[in-house]
């Protein structure tokens, strides 16, 4: 009886660097610094809209519980999104490169 074994797909992903995650994190912020008016409510919507919906690095559970922690903790809910969802995609190095460098969200 001979045994058979499990190759991976020709097609099967590389792990990605941190330095890509960094990289991809900051491309997929920074359209976002120019495109975000409309006050707090509305930098919610657009981030769902970009990481949700269009990138899918929540999902809607996920991105929920952290707009409930956003809404407890100091200052404007949609800053602490933008650092929570870098956090959540790309852990403290991504929190830091996360959020726009040119405006503000609040």
């Amino acid at each position: 009886m001979g045994y058979s074994t499990i190759e991976a797909p020709s097609d099967a992903v590389a792990p990605r660097s941190w330095q890509d995650e960094v990289k991809e994190i900051a491309y997929s912020f920074a359209p976002l610094g120019f495109i975000a008016f409309g006050g707090p409510q509305a930098h919610i919507a657009l981030l769902h809209a970009q990481f949700v919906e269009t990138h899918g690095w929540l999902g809607d559970d996920a991105f929920l519980e952290l707009l409930a922690l956003g809404h407890a903790l100091p200052g404007p809910t949609s800053t602490q999104m933008v650092v929570a969802v870098a956090a959540s995609r790309g852990g403290i190095v991504g929190a830091l490169v996360g959020p726009p460098r040119r405006g503000r969200w609040t």
